[in-house]
């Protein structure tokens, strides 16, 4: 019968626990770079070196709404240069409706049954509540959402911040909201660092 060495034992034994540990390593990197990579924004806010600012996408995702549905999605705001979020509002107006309602109604109820939570973060971590479950009314009637200080979203030179939302019909919506088709655009105000 043949004796091993200890000492050899020893080192294989070290051997082999830092290659797991190195294959355990780089398995997580991957699927950490394959989460951050596809995962697109829905809408993309870009503020180019002049300040001006355009948008693209739609957070209210291409279905129909019904009460309880729910969009959720990432909202990423990009600069070349430095620029600070300081509120975030929107504007939205009636396109269609039923004539069964008045405008001010369907208006009215559209507000207060649509609730938004907003987080920031970055790189797909978020670690601040910025709304949570406001009525779009709550939004309009203050004429968007003052960010403090502390809240107060700062865009460095070249980089970006993405926003989590999560934009909610409530269940208790009623029939006046059937057949609306209304254009939501969602305002920030930046000022310049």
């Amino acid at each position: 019968m043949m004796k091993m060495n200890p000492t050899l034992i020893r080192k294989l034994f070290y051997f082999f626990c830092l290659l797991g540990v190195a294959c355990l390593v780089f398995a997580l990197a991957g699927i950490t770079y394959a989460t951050v990579e596809n995962v697109e924004p829905n809408v993309l806010i870009r503020i180019n070196g002049e300040g001006e600012v355009t948008c693209s996408g739609n957070p209210f995702g291409g279905e129909l709404w019904y009460p309880g549905r729910e969009e959720h999605g990432i909202i990423r705001v990009s600069s070349e240069i430095g620029a600070r979020l300081s509120s975030l509002g929107f504007d939205i107006s009636l396109k269609q409706y039923q004539p069964l309602y008045s405008r001010d109604t369907v208006y009215q109820s559209f507000l207060d049954h649509m609730k938004l939570t907003v987080k920031k973060g970055s790189f797909l971590v978020f670690t601040s509540t910025l709304l949570d479950k406001a009525s779009l009314s709550s939004i309009v009637v203050n004429d968007g959402i003052f960010l403090d200080t502390s809240d107060q979203i700062r865009l460095p030179l070249g980089e970006s911040i993405d926003l989590q939302y999560t934009l909610k019909m409530d269940e208790e919506s009623g029939e006046e909201l059937e057949d609306v088709t209304a254009s939501v655009a969602f305002k920030i105000n930046l000022e310049q660092n």
